[in-house]
């Protein structure tokens, strides 16, 4: 099975999860569902990243937008839990500490969760295959 395939059965399942380090402290990120990642958009939207933007740039980018950073991945490493708000609080100032690279590092590992790219090449691949299927005959 490709890597794509894997990752997608494991978002599916709920099996599909990253690790962060931040502030001395490991964080694992479980495959957001839309409810947790309209949370964590609301905060990671306001952090502008423009298309042609070195890696210099982006540690730059990140400590000017710390504050809305911390509480994106605090969203995202809390999860879809009952009394998420009272969790959110408490993990935002427990990763409040970190340094800019483990932000930066973080915020990369919870956008391409976010993005979900593997899932948009299966969901291509499924398409060319019904495709292939349900071609009648001429």
């Amino acid at each position: 099975m490709n890597e794509a395939a894997k990752n997608i059965s494991d978002l599916i399942s709920g099996d599909y999860c990253k690790t962060i380090i931040i502030a001395g402290k490991v964080h694992i990120i479980k495959s957001p569902s839309v409810k947790v990642m309209m949370r964590a958009i609301k905060y990671l939207s306001h952090v502008d990243i423009p298309s042609d933007t070195s890696a210099t740039e982006l540690l730059k980018i990140v400590s000017e937008n710390t504050d809305n950073i911390v509480k994106g991945l605090a969203y995202l490493v809390v999860g879809d839990v009952p009394d998420f708000e009272n969790q959110v609080k408490d993990k935002i100032e427990e990763i409040r500490s970190g340094t800019h690279e483990e932000f930066y590092n973080a915020f990369l590992v919870a956008f391409n969760l976010i993005v979900g790219k593997d899932f948009f090449v299966v969901c291509q691949l499924a398409m060319e295959l019904a495709n292939l299927t349900v071609k009648p005959k001429l």
